[in-house]
């Protein structure tokens, strides 16, 4: 919440958020598993011209997944694929224990891993790599 004050704050005294302002707000999001909010800044990242990077899609992926939306998730990192932007290490291993926390402690549920392997696979397909 201390992130979106400072952000409303720079908007009422005439500055434009840029890039990074919004990415530490997605980031926020994703740490408090907070994914319609995060929904909300993307909205508003996209009224500002703002084009969201591979930071931002990460952002996302987590938030959706801490929130259990694990197609929104994978919707994310396609999303990402399709606009030729490489996910890296961090974006699947967030996809993966996103997975596991809601599992439980030291396991993925065969349908969730199926599911986060297949995601990453159609990405890497999608990408060429």
């Amino acid at each position: 919440e201390r992130v979106e004050y400072w952000i409303d704050e720079m908007q009422s005294r005439g500055l434009k958020p840029n890039l990074v302002c919004f990415n530490i707000m997605l980031n926020a999001c994703a740490h408090g598993g907070r994914y319609t909010k995060a929904l909300l800044w993307l909205e508003r990242m996209v009224e500002e011209r703002i084009e969201p990077n591979k930071l931002s899609y990460s952002s996302l992926i987590s938030a959706s997944a801490k929130a259990g939306d694990f197609a929104s998730a994978e919707q994310w990192l396609m999303a990402m694929a399709e606009r030729n932007m490489h996910p890296d290490r961090i974006t699947y291993m967030t996809l993966m224990r996103e997975h596991q926390s809601v599992s439980g402690p030291g396991q993925v549920s065969h349908n969730a891993a199926q599911r986060a392997y297949g995601a990453i696979v159609y990405t890497y397909v999608k990408l060429g790599n």
